[in-house]
């Protein structure tokens, strides 16, 4: 008897991210998602039970990794609130340039289809906590602790937004340049908000 392909949850997570990002949960299917891994049918259903769970864990994993891209772009990054906000456009335009189909981004793109879930909304709303608070953490390292904590709150959060707004620029097809000077201004101007005593 034949054995069966061994099962590869990373396969099968990954592949099912990059479907979803692409055409969104209701334009996938559970036989895409199994094309796309190699993994049969049968397999994923057993170790997901269902295309919902199966999303539900890919968008987990995506939101996880977007929260590694935020902290790898402000980690290495020393100097002002400037510096780091500008480091962390420069990380989001990168990542959108790396991606010929143009995507956006997964977490914007389940909001807008999914929003109304309550865990698409949970999740997201985690996730982009977790984006600020990097962002956070890196402005005080910047700022020696010296900057108004809510001042602080505030850039992180102007921050995030922009990027979205960035990332949705890309998606619609902006030049890379044009997005990064984009980048660069917001950077400055939210750099004002955060006051050092």
């Amino acid at each position: 008897m034949p054995r069966g392909r061994s099962f590869d949850p990373v396969a099968v997570l990954d592949a099912a991210i990059d479907l979803f990002w692409a055409d969104g949960y209701a334009g996938v299917s559970m036989q895409d998602i199994a094309d796309a891994s190699g993994i049969g049918n049968g397999s994923i259903y057993l170790a997901f039970g269902s295309k919902w769970n199966l999303f539900i864990e890919a968008f987990r994993v995506y939101c996880a990794r977007r929260v590694e891209l935020v902290r790898a772009g402000v980690f290495v990054t020393a100097g002002s609130t400037e510096d780091i906000v500008s480091a962390y456009f420069d990380a989001i335009i990168a990542a959108c340039a790396s991606d010929p189909q143009r995507r956006g981004c997964l977490l914007i793109n389940s909001i807008a289809e999914l929003g109304d879930d309550a865990a698409v909304a949970e999740i997201a709303r985690q996730t982009i906590g977790k984006m600020e608070a990097e962002l956070a953490g890196a402005i005080v390292r910047a700022s020696d602790a010296r900057a108004d904590s809510s001042d602080v709150a505030r850039a992180a959060e102007q921050a995030v937004a922009m990027s979205q707004s960035l990332i949705l620029g890309s998606r619609l097809g902006r030049p890379t340049p044009d997005l990064q000077m984009t980048g660069r201004a917001a950077a400055r101007t939210i750099a004002r908000g955060v006051l050092v005593s």
